[in-house]
C-alpha cells in the first residue's frame, strides 16, 4: 500500500513539473552572454529569447554577435524554426532565419538584397541593404561568412568580406588606383564597419610633387565625402646627390565632392618633416603646401642652418625653397642699402608660376686681443646670400630666371657689403657695394660703388 501511494505521489509530480516547463516554454526569456540559448532541441513555438550573445571573442570574453530577439515559429509543413533580429551596430538589426540541429549545428542566414530588421540610427560606413551571408556553428566551431556587396568609394566598386566584431560587423579589401577627389591612390586597404560612420584607408597617396604613404579616414559616401587626410613619405621628387627630403608628414581636413577634385591646405602646424643635406639632417621649418587634386600648387619650407665650430666661432644661416604653381610676387634682390650697408629690397615681381629660393649664409667670430698691454675686443659677422627664381610671368610666357647674390660684414664701426643681380627677362647684370664707417670722433660716413 505504501508502494502505490508513493508512485502515485511521483507520477503527479512529474506531470506538474512538465507542466511548468511546458507554460515557461512559451514566455519570453532574456538570456545572458553566458547563456546557451537553445540545448538539444528548439523550443515550443512562440518563445523568444531576447539579448542573446550567439559566441564571444576567446581572448577578452566579450560578445562577438549578438541576437536582439529569437522567435521561434513553424513553417508550413509545421517544422519549427526561428525569426532572428541579428544586432549589426548603431541601433540597427538584419532579419536571419535560423536552422537548427541542436547547439553545436546551427545556421543563422541572412538574404541577399533583404532590407535590415531596424534602420540605424546613425549612418555607418556600411549599406546594409547589401549585407547577406550566415553565421554558422558546425560542431562547436564558429563561421562567419557575411558579404557586403558593390560598396562604392570614389571611382571604385567592389566587395567586402565582413567578420563579426563587438556586435556587428566589419571588414576590409585591397584597391588599386582609387581616385578620390581627383586624387589617385595606387594601393590602399579600405576598411568598413558597421559601427562607425568611417572608412579607413591605408595604403599609398599619388600627387605631383611624389608619392606619399597614407593613413586616413573618410565618412561614408553621402553626397561628398568628408577627409581626414594624415600622410607621412620620403619618395619626393625634391632630391639631388646632396640633397633630399627624408621624411614628411601632414595633416588636413577638406570635403571631397561627389565629383570633381578636392582642395588640400596644410599650415606649419599640422606639417613637419626633415632634410639631409651633405649628411647633415635638418628640421623643415614653416611648411606650406597645397593641393588641388593629385597636383601640388604649392610647396615651401625653410631649414635653420646653425653649427658652432667654437663658442667664439659661430656659423648661421637659412634656406628657404618654394614651389608655387597659383602665381603671386617675390621679392626680387635688387641693390639698396640700410644701416648696415646691405639689404634685400622689397621689390616685388608677379609670376603666375614660380621655383623660388633662397639662401642665408653668416659667420659670427668674437676677437679679442692684447695691444700695448690693452685688451681689444670685437664681434665680426660676415655674411653671404644668394637668391633664385625660375618664374612664368603668364600662362603663355617662357620661363625666365632671376638670380641674385651678395654678402656683407659688420665689424661695430666699420660695415659693409655688396650685391649682384642677373635677370633674363630684361637681361640686366649689375653690383652694388657699400660700406659704413663711424669713427668715434667723426660720425658715421657711407661710400656707394655701382657696377
Amino acid at each position: 500500500m505504501k508502494t502505490r501511494i508513493s508512485l502515485v505521489l511521483l507520477v503527479m509530480a512529474a506531470t506538474l513539473l512538465l507542466t511548468a516547463t511546458a507554460g515557461a516554454a512559451t514566455r519570453s526569456i532574456s538570456r545572458t552572454a553566458t547563456t546557451t540559448f537553445f540545448g538539444q532541441a528548439i523550443p515550443p513555438v512562440g518563445t523568444e529569447l531576447t539579448n542573446v550573445a550567439l559566441f564571444k571573442d576567446p581572448a577578452t570574453g566579450q560578445p562577438k554577435a549578438v541576437a536582439k530577439s529569437i522567435k521561434v515559429t513553424a513553417d508550413a509543413n509545421g517544422v519549427l524554426t526561428a525569426q532572428v533580429a541579428l544586432e549589426a551596430g548603431s541601433g540597427s538589426t538584419l532579419d536571419a532565419t535560423l536552422t537548427w540541429e541542436n547547439e553545436c549545428h546551427w545556421q543563422l542566414s541572412v538574404a541577399a538584397n533583404s532590407a535590415p530588421g531596424a534602420p540605424s540610427t546613425n549612418a555607418t560606413a556600411v549599406n546594409l541593404d547589401h549585407v547577406s551571408g550566415s553565421i554558422k556553428n558546425t560542431g562547436c566551431a564558429m563561421h562567419v561568412n557575411m558579404l557586403l556587396t558593390g560598396y562604392v568609394l570614389g571611382n571604385s566598386t567592389f566587395n567586402v568580406t565582413l567578420y563579426a566584431n563587438k556586435g556587428g560587423f566589419e571588414g576590409s579589401a585591397e584597391v588599386n588606383d582609387l581616385v578620390l577627389g581627383g586624387t589617385t591612390y595606387p594601393h590602399v586597404k579600405i576598411s568598413v564597419s558597421t559601427l562607425s560612420p568611417k572608412v579607413h584607408l591605408q595604403g599609398t597617396m599619388k600627387s605631383s610633387i611624389g608619392t606619399f604613404t597614407t593613413d586616413s579616414y573618410v565618412s561614408a559616401p553621402n553626397g561628398a565625402y568628408e577627409l581626414q587626410l594624415h600622410v607621412t613619405g620620403a619618395d619626393l621628387v625634391f632630391k639631388t646627390a646632396t640633397f633630399q627630403i627624408t621624411a614628411f608628414h601632414f595633416k588636413a581636413n577638406t570635403s571631397i565632392p561627389a565629383s570633381g577634385n578636392a582642395s588640400y591646405v596644410v599650415s606649419s602646424a599640422t606639417a613637419g618633416g626633415t632634410l639631409v643635406m651633405k649628411k647633415t639632417t635638418y628640421t623643415l621649418h614653416d611648411i606650406s603646401l597645397k593641393m588641388v587634386g593629385g597636383t601640388v600648387t604649392e610647396f615651401g619650407f625653410k631649414i635653420h642652418i646653425r653649427h658652432e665650430k667654437s663658442p667664439s666661432e659661430i656659423y648661421d644661416g637659412m634656406l628657404e625653397m618654394r614651389l608655387d604653381g597659383d602665381g603671386g610676387t617675390f621679392e626680387e634682390l635688387t641693390q639698396g642699402s640700410n644701416d648696415n650697408g646691405w639689404q634685400l629690397a622689397k621689390a616685388e615681381k608677379t609670376y603666375t608660376k614660380a621655383l623660388l629660393g633662397h639662401v642665408l649664409l653668416a659667420k659670427t667670430r668674437a676677437i679679442s686681443k692684447k695691444y700695448k698691454n690693452k685688451r681689444f675686443k670685437r664681434t665680426v659677422t660676415i655674411g653671404l646670400t644668394f637668391g633664385v627664381s625660375v618664374y612664368k610671368t603668364s600662362s603663355s610666357s617662357a620661363y625666365h630666371a632671376y638670380i641674385g647674390a651678395g654678402g656683407f660684414f659688420d665689424a661695430d664701426r666699420i660695415s659693409g657689403g655688396f650685391g649682384c643681380t642677373f635677370a633674363t627677362e630684361s637681361t640686366n647684370f649689375s653690383c652694388l657695394g657699400t660700406i659704413r664707417l663711424n669713427p668715434a670722433w667723426a660720425g658715421v660716413y657711407r661710400y656707394t660703388w655701382e657696377v
